[in-house]
């Protein structure tokens, strides 16, 4: 996910990110609250790219390249063997399924 577009960090997000978009659906918010754990938990670097102005990108756009690098996500998981990039492992919603 490339909530900044090329202006900023890209993420490739996990079933947690959207068991906290369930609280806010807020990309912003489920990230920080995902990395600020991160951190915590694991003691990880903070951002690497700085957060530029996107008040020019177009909200399809965004969402166009959120959709191209899940492709991408679940195209290296079928590589690796893992069990999310079979059919089925998706909820009708295009979201992982959450516990």
């Amino acid at each position: 996910m490339m909530p900044a577009s090329r202006y900023g960090p890209a993420f490739i997000v996990t079933p947690n990110f959207y068991v906290l978009k369930e609280y806010n659906e807020s990309d912003l918010y489920a990230l920080f609250v995902g990395h600020a754990g991160d951190r915590m938990q694991y003691n990880s670097p903070p951002f690497n790219a700085p957060w530029r102005r996107v008040d020019d990108l177009l909200r399809a756009d965004i969402a166009a390249m959120q959709r191209g690098l899940e492709s991408l996500a679940m195209m290296s998981a079928a590589r690796m063997g893992c069990p999310a990039s079979r059919p089925g492992a998706r909820s009708a919603t295009g979201r992982p399924k959450t516990a």
